[in-house]
């Protein structure tokens, strides 16, 4: 066989094998809010030691394969998982991918920046990602990016995001704290375009099956919990009013949220199907 035959064989393999980590796994997010994931032959755990966040990575045996401080936040997957990090002495944020089956990493990205990253989710062959870039009245500007993982070019594709949201074919998102549309809930596609309204005074997002799940604030301060397609039809009230401090979190199930009784905090948890609000603290 020709030595250019066989150099063509061995770039095909290599380029295929490349690709299979990033396009043949699915991805779930450990922050130091879950602090326990089994993805496949591995456990991610990630730690707190003297404030400090530690992702730790375990075989099948339980033994520590990766322990990597000041990450709090990854997406982790069957074979490998996203993590990013940032140095305050070069004032670098990297994107990471780090290959469970060799224990190679990659750096997918780099920007000069004091933030450390949010990684958002994966999607096909697609990484969603934010860092910031500057500050709005005490708030920083936090853009969307779009990372081709088979070429490695990113776009912005959204200037600024809060709080985002992927469904299989919409980004849902609000803008950052202090801006002065800070409560209106937007829809976009997955390139960031085809913007609208989904809600004027919108709290607490949550996408479950393709379905957006969020509270809507009243002229008189009550909620009200809305359930809406992806493409925004069939928008339904499936909760009652109530009054809330703030909210904990929507489900397609139920809500929890704080309530302010007497100078004391008072958590509750609210079942949409029954209607029934339990005191849970």
């Amino acid at each position: 066989m020709k030595p250019v035959k066989i150099l063509a064989i061995f770039l095909s393999l290599f380029l295929g094998m490349s690709n299979i980590i990033y396009a043949q796994d699915t991805f779930s997010a450990i922050s130091n809010a879950n602090k326990t994931l089994k993805k496949g032959d591995y456990t991610y755990k990630i730690d707190c030691v003297d404030y400090n966040f530690i992702l730790k990575v375990y075989n099948k045996n339980n033994k520590l394969m990766i322990s990597l401080p000041k990450v709090y936040y990854a997406l982790a997957g069957d074979k490998g998982f996203y993590y990013s990090t940032n140095d305050y002495n070069t004032s670098n944020t990297d994107i990471i991918y780090t290959n469970l089956t060799d224990n190679s990493s990659k750096v997918l990205y780099s920007k000069k920046s004091n933030d450390s990253g949010f990684l958002n989710a994966v999607k096909d062959d697609y990484l969603y990602f934010q860092i910031s870039e500057g500050e709005v009245a005490e708030a920083t500007i936090s853009p969307v990016y779009k990372l081709n993982l088979k070429t490695g070019k990113a776009i912005k594709i959204i200037e600024d995001a809060g709080e985002i949201h992927l469904s299989d074919n919409k980004i849902f998102y609000k803008k950052t704290s202090r801006n002065k549309e800070t409560d209106t809930l937007y829809s976009s596609d997955l390139n960031g375009k085809n913007i609208k309204v989904v809600e004027k005074f919108a709290n607490t997002i949550t996408v479950e099956n393709n379905k957006l799940y969020y509270a809507a604030k009243k002229s008189d301060g009550s909620y009200f919990i809305y359930e809406i397609n992806e493409d925004l039809s069939g928008k339904k009230q499936i909760s009652k009013p109530f009054y809330s401090k703030y909210i904990l979190s929507i489900t397609s199930k139920n809500a929890k949220y704080i309530v302010e009784e007497n100078q004391v905090e008072e958590t509750y948890k609210m079942d949409f199907t029954s209607g029934k609000i339990t005191k849970i603290n």
